[in-house]
């Protein structure tokens, strides 16, 4: 097949790199080593790729590791992922266990004062402090597994959005049925609920009965430990959700950018007819009352066209190559500066970086490519962008169809008004007539644009979901710590009432000291995200900006949520009757 669509001298000669190439090394043997042997092969043959620079080694990869090597497997059409991105999920999805845990340990800490009596209790019939450490840890480790049930159960439910936004398959009902696996989880359950039960464990089991009775246990919790890891929760929420909302930004930007080309209501369709059947098939085509033009090409904007890498006056260059009929320019609205040369199958149009490479003659603007066939350049077209915005636009080449030629695109312009998806549905009947019913693919150029960026769309939204897990887990954290601290605080409330403090006053008081240590996260969390936010934006040529608007967003979002959870709480104990809080006084 590789001889019938490229030639019979395909794999005798040197000159084409577009293919995969696979090896299978004999049994016992270690392939690696013959990487340099290759090499000088490819150097002994004078191979283009390696002899003009534009690849100085050999490597061989196993095919069990292609999928996180990150390699271009283009060519060889290798479904591939990246290892990094895998790394930041799981790195983000243990961040949010931190977080739950954390919240768990500060809210039993926070309870630990009224635990305190208990323990007392134990303590003076006799419990050691070992006992007192085994039954928090227990308690921690049922509470874990109450969680995990429950939290099994919404991955069930949550299994078919993973699926989508990763293009998986995860199978969570076999997986749990893999002994390693199930294994796994009960040793994550175990040891989760030590850690969150240790802490709150030797917190209440340090302390002296002496100091209960006294009343100064509570104060000597309340003091120590709550906002600190309040804080931490902060500085992660706020961290998340800024990174969130700029990795949506870089996403509307990379799908909105002005791509030097139009894509509305255009069709781009796989070619399988001869060169000698296209004129009819145009016709055919054109014929459809909701079609406006027709044009035959190999390469587009769409897919990059050819590679045609080559040597030029002592530099290796390597352009990307469309063959295209007059019809392409209109279609795609691609604008062309004229150098006066009339086009004919001796010219060529370069976008400005080609012309600024070649730099032809100024005057007659020929081309000598040094084998005694001259190109003069035609025109200089706009810089259209013939990739994703994820690498940079480099010199291309444009130039006539050659009537012998097989085009492998067909490219329709839809007329404005008509209905673009029932006159794509005609077209595709009118081919599959012509054709025989061969197999062919069909797509509107916009959704291709769209297809490019669908890895940061998954992302922003797994991103997006962790950020509101997080944020769910916070604001409960927040809510029940509210209500601990304002029940701690009606008796000073109801005194601060009698004294003749507003309800304004009191709200203030009890929400101020929660609001310190959120700006305090704020601080911390914000050079936090933008460093992370730079790192990312630097793999991508054309990016949004870091804008300062984001973060301070966040922030207010931030605040306004927690506010409004504490005060629910705050209100209430404002607007109490003081008499309550104190007749026990």
């Amino acid at each position: 097949m590789i001889q019938k669509y490229w030639g019979d001298n395909i794999l005798t000669e040197w000159n084409n790199s577009s293919f995969g190439t696979y090896l299978m090394k004999k049994e016992g043997t270690d392939i690696s080593g013959k990487e340099s042997t290759v090499l000088d092969l490819f150097k002994k043959h004078e191979y283009w790729f390696y002899t003009q620079g534009f690849a100085k080694d050999v490597t061989f990869i196993p095919l069990t590791e292609v999928y996180f090597t990150g390699v271009n497997t283009s060519f060889a059409n290798i479904r591939t992922n990246s290892k990094t991105l895998v790394s930041i999920y799981l790195s983000i999805t243990i961040l949010i266990l931190i977080v739950a845990i954390l919240n768990y340990i500060n809210l039993s800490v926070s309870q630990a004062g009224k635990r305190g009596k208990e323990a007392a209790m134990k303590k003076l019939l006799g419990c050691n402090k070992k006992d007192l450490i085994n039954q928090f840890v227990s308690e921690s480790v049922i509470m874990t597994i109450i969680s995990f049930i429950i939290g099994l159960f919404l991955a069930f439910l949550a299994e078919p959005f993973f699926n989508e936004v990763l293009n998986t398959t995860l199978n969570l009902g076999q997986q749990l049925l893999d002994i390693s696996f199930s294994l796994l989880i009960v040793v994550s359950i175990f040891v989760i609920g030590a850690i969150s039960g240790l802490i709150p464990a030797f917190t209440v089991s340090k302390f002296q009965p002496i100091e209960v009775i006294k009343g100064t246990y509570m104060l000597k919790i309340k003091s120590v430990y709550s906002k600190i890891l309040i804080s931490f929760q902060y500085v992660v929420a706020i961290a998340l959700l800024a990174c969130s909302a700029f990795i949506i930004k870089q996403t509307f930007f990379m799908k909105n950018y002005d791509l030097g080309f139009s894509k509305d209501n255009i069709l781009k369709m796989d070619n399988t007819i001869p060169p000698e059947r296209v004129p009819a098939l145009r016709s055919l085509l054109e014929g459809i009352a909701g079609v406006d033009r027709v044009s035959f090409s190999s390469g587009t904007p769409l897919d990059g066209g050819n590679n045609n890498s080559f040597e030029y006056k002592g530099q290796s260059l390597s352009f990307q190559m469309f063959s295209v009929d007059t019809a392409f320019f209109d279609i795609f609205d691609i604008k062309i500066k004229s150098t006066g040369v009339t086009p004919s199958d001796k010219t060529i149009w370069l976008n400005q970086k080609g012309y600024d490479a070649l730099q032809p003659d100024s005057i007659s603007y020929t081309i000598n490519w040094g084998n005694d066939n001259p190109m003069q350049v035609a025109g200089i077209i706009n810089n259209i962008h013939f990739r994703s915005l994820h690498t940079d636009t480099g010199p291309l080449m444009i130039n006539l169809l050659n009537e012998h030629w097989w085009p492998w695109s067909i490219i329709i312009k839809i007329k404005e008004g008509a209905d673009p998806f029932r006159t794509a549905d005609e077209i595709k009947k009118v081919y599959s007539d012509f054709n025989g019913g061969l197999p062919y693919d069909a797509k509107f150029a916009d959704d291709t644009v769209q297809e490019w960026y669908a890895g940061e769309e998954k992302t922003a939204k797994i991103l997006t979901a962790f950020t509101i897990l997080t944020f769910v887990i916070l604001l409960m954290g927040i809510f029940a710590m509210s209500l601990y601290y304002v029940r701690q605080k009606e008796k000073e409330i109801g005194i601060r009432k009698v004294n003749g403090a507003t309800e304004g006053e009191i709200m203030v008081m009890l929400n101020l000291n929660f609001v310190r240590w959120i700006v305090l996260a704020f601080v911390i969390a914000v050079p936090l995200a933008y460093y992370a936010i730079q790192r990312w934006l630097e793999n991508y040529p054309y990016k949004t900006d870091i804008s300062w608007w984001i973060f301070a967003a966040t922030g207010i979002i931030v605040l306004i949520l927690s506010i409004v959870s504490i005060s629910l709480q705050s209100w209430k104990a404002a607007t109490a009757n003081p008499v309550k809080s104190l007749k026990s006084e």
